[in-house]
């Protein structure tokens, strides 16, 4: 059996993958800071819930934002990880092969 794989296909996916996240984490700080505006052209009790709602489904730990950047930014390691043994692997079965001739 034969296993290839590229090593620039495991950084590749990290990069994409952690500019996605700088561009969602620069897109929810503007929005916030848009929300945070809110009060000057919106008052009352619609504007207060809304900014709550915002807040707890965007800004809290728990949230479902939160939650994905943070599944993502482990998938991140986990390339990481992976490329690094690969990498490892590769060079092992290189060495070994200059050591058998």
């Amino acid at each position: 059996m034969k296993i290839e794989v590229e090593r620039e296909s495991f950084s590749g996916a990290v990069k994409q993958i952690e500019s996605y996240l700088g561009t969602q984490t620069s897109t929810m700080s503007a929005i916030d800071g848009i929300i945070a505006e809110l009060p000057s052209v919106w008052e009352g009790d619609d504007s207060e819930k809304f900014r709550h709602k915002w807040n707890t489904a965007f800004k809290s730990k728990g949230s479902a934002s939160n939650k994905f950047k943070e599944a993502l930014e482990g998938y991140v390691k986990l390339l990481k990880s992976a490329e690094a043994k690969y990498f490892d692997a590769q060079t092992d079965v290189v060495n070994k092969a200059y050591k058998t001739r």
